[in-house]
């Protein structure tokens, strides 16, 4: 009998393929360095088109010094960046010529993301493709999950092989992440909210870990299902504050330690939100008032009636990166990465609002989309915010509270 290897995957990803030429930010144009794999080098090497051979020889530069067989060679880059093995209809010449089974690993399975977890494979994209970006956060019903079994051995790359595991919390990863995406979908609470809960609890579950009481922590999910059931954490929340003024000039400090690292597709919704709200010559009042009154007038009328595009990209988030077992140290550092970088996404899109004087679908795709390939795949630009929090002591609970709250 053959062996199979068990996966799990939204339900999303049975219809996510490659648009290719109909991209509007094409993966292969972007300056991203592209190794190639030691296996589908060697087929480069015994292909038998001359000409191909050639290109290759030109094209590919072998990493003598390196020992990992995923970067055995890299592709040269021309100078914006694209791969030279693409043609102008962003058409890979590789796969026209040989097939897609000549397609490098990291070409072959980008934007998937293929994790392995206690045995099963878990499977999703990232949102830093715009088709990929489509799939996740369009699904108005929120994400679904699907289990099913496939032969072993099918071509896999696991994405999280450089996971540095809590050992504290990851015997208990499925019910810590099983609570998170519960959570996250619980459309009794606003998506603020949602996300202050989740804050609350991670916390707790931290202090749980922290004082060797791990036992404790099915029970405190319990305790947190009890509380959204009935509802009790409603008023608490009602009662936090909202500060504009601060939330913004706190978000603007958080932006512009990334700026330098924007991208081009980015860097037009950056300028979209700069514009809006004057950074560049208004007064903290003018722009705390103009960020008040583009959120108020033209992002919340529009997420009021579509919070799932912000709640599928953190269920997605949750599920794709191993949350909150993940690269990061603690459990509660997990949680501040997440509180993060939807703040930051919040935020370019209340400016952007005002820039349109209202919110679409496509504003929000191509905003999550163009922010997550400009800073979702950076260990760098995680790394830059975590050391500005912590340097500024911005880590505590209602901190986080201050920048999630509307």
């Amino acid at each position: 009998m053959d062996k199979i290897q068990t996966v799990l995957e939204p339900a999303y990803m049975r219809d996510f393929c490659c648009i290719g030429t109909n991209c509007e930010d094409c993966c292969c144009r972007d300056g991203w360095r592209i190794y190639i794999d030691r296996d589908t080098f060697r087929k480069y090497e015994e292909a038998e088109d001359r000409k191909f051979k050639l290109m290759v020889e030109e094209g590919m530069t072998v990493n003598r010094n390196s020992s990992a067989n995923r970067a055995y060679a890299t592709i040269k880059l021309n100078e914006d960046g694209s791969c030279p093995f693409l043609t102008d209809q962003n058409w890979c010449k590789i796969q026209l010529n040989l097939g897609e089974e000549y397609i490098s690993d990291v070409c072959f399975f980008y934007p998937r993301i293929t994790n392995l977890i206690n045995g099963k494979f878990e499977k999703s994209i990232t949102v830093s493709c715009p088709e990929a970006a489509r799939r996740v956060l369009l699904n108005a019903e929120g994400i679904t999950f699907n289990q099913f079994e496939v032969p072993f051995g099918q071509r896999t790359l696991i994405t999280a092989n450089n996971r540095t595991p809590n050992l504290k919390a990851e015997p208990f990863l499925w019910e810590l992440r099983f609570f998170t995406i519960q959570l996250l979908q619980n459309r009794d609470y606003g998506i603020a909210d949602r996300l202050i809960i989740l804050g609350m609890f991670c916390l707790d579950v931290q202090e749980c870990l922290e004082k060797e009481e791990s036992g404790r922590i099915p029970g405190l999910i319990n305790s947190y299902v009890h509380s959204l059931t009935t509802e009790e954490l409603k008023v608490p929340l009602a009662e936090i504050p909202v500060n504009f003024r601060t939330q913004s000039e706190l978000l603007q400090f958080l932006t512009e330690t990334l700026v330098p690292k924007k991208k081009q597709r980015y860097a037009g919704c950056y300028n979209r939100l700069r514009e809006s709200l004057g950074l560049e010559n208004g007064s903290t009042e003018e722009i705390a008032e103009r960020y008040r009154d583009a959120y108020q007038n033209y992002y919340h009328p529009f997420m009021k009636e579509n919070e799932y595009l912000l709640e599928n990209y953190l269920v997605n988030y949750v599920f794709s990166n191993v949350f909150p077992c993940g690269l990061l140290p603690t459990v509660y550092d997990e949680y501040i990465a997440l509180a993060v970088y939807y703040s930051l996404i919040k935020y370019h899109l209340i400016g952007m609002a005002g820039f349109h004087q209202g919110l679409n679908y496509d504003i929000v795709i191509e905003l999550v989309q163009s922010f997550s390939r400009s800073f979702g795949h950076s260990r760098e630009a995680l790394n830059t915010l975590l050391e500005f929090l912590n340097r500024t002591g911005f880590i505590k609970m209602s901190d986080m509270m201050l920048l999630i709250k509307n």
